[in-house]
């Protein structure tokens, strides 16, 4: 749990090696974040509960999960007003620029390519996440 002036990212993810990937560059990048990882909508909501408030915290979301798309968890967050402020980005290996277009019609903050090998997850968050603080 993030303390203090710690941020918290929050990874909706089912894939582990993905999880270990995501948490490592996140915190080596920025080690005033902590990463926590759910794998349902039910989780992250017990997760923010947990938190105590949707202050300091980023969300991300694969697109595809064992426990549904990353568009139906993307809707069931935007349809709670408290999460209106929650930056959430989509990570995705799929590069149909229809699905792009309909993640951003859902008021995703950013769909980003997943990356394959550490170097890119690193390459790849160290600036999201940075944008992210900022919004």
């Amino acid at each position: 749990m993030a303390t203090g002036n710690q941020w918290a990212v929050f990874f909706m993810e089912t894939d582990e090696d993905d999880v270990i990937f995501f948490e490592m560059a996140v915190t080596q990048a920025h080690p005033d974040c902590v990463v926590e990882r759910f794998d349902s909508f039910e989780s992250l909501i017990d997760g923010v509960a947990f938190h105590g408030s949707l202050q300091r915290i980023i969300l991300f979301i694969n697109l595809t999960m064992l426990t549904g798309t990353g568009l139906d968890m993307l809707d069931q967050i935007r349809r709670s007003p408290a999460f209106d402020q929650v930056p959430v980005f989509i990570l995705s290996a799929n590069t149909n620029p229809d699905m792009i277009s309909d993640a951003y019609s859902r008021k995703v903050n950013g769909y980003l390519f997943k990356p394959v090998s550490f170097n890119q997850w690193k390459e790849l968050l160290r600036p999201v996440v940075l944008f992210a603080k900022n919004l």
